[in-house]
């Protein structure tokens, strides 16, 4: 019972400190594929997406609208841009990380 009335140190207040710290830096290099922007794809390479009549429209209609010197001046360019601020947009830093290393192995 004298036990519980002995001060000893009380080792709660005091904090650990660490021999080696660890390197917790990311690399970023992984979240901007390089393979699908910098490739350019042949008309043979390219696939067909299936879309409403009234969505197929408004994709031309916004690709005529376009500077003619920009890459969304091409439906496939306008599209590739529309998908990439979707997924900035819609998806938390590690979904897109996740969802672009997934695009990535499939197209080393």
């Amino acid at each position: 019972m004298l036990m519980g009335l002995i001060n000893r140190g009380n080792k709660e207040t005091e904090s650990p400190e660490a021999l080696h710290s660890a390197d917790v830096s990311r690399d970023t290099s992984s979240l901007n594929p390089k393979t699908t922007e910098t490739k350019k794809w042949t008309g043979a390479e390219r696939k067909n997406i299936k879309v409403a009549p009234p969505v197929l429209d408004l994709i031309k209609t916004m690709c005529n609208m376009t500077d003619k010197n920009k890459p969304e001046s091409k439906a496939y360019g306008l599209v590739s841009t529309a998908v990439n601020e979707y997924l900035k947009d819609h998806f938390t830093e590690r979904e897109q990380e996740i969802i672009r290393n997934s695009i990535e192995i499939k197209y080393r």
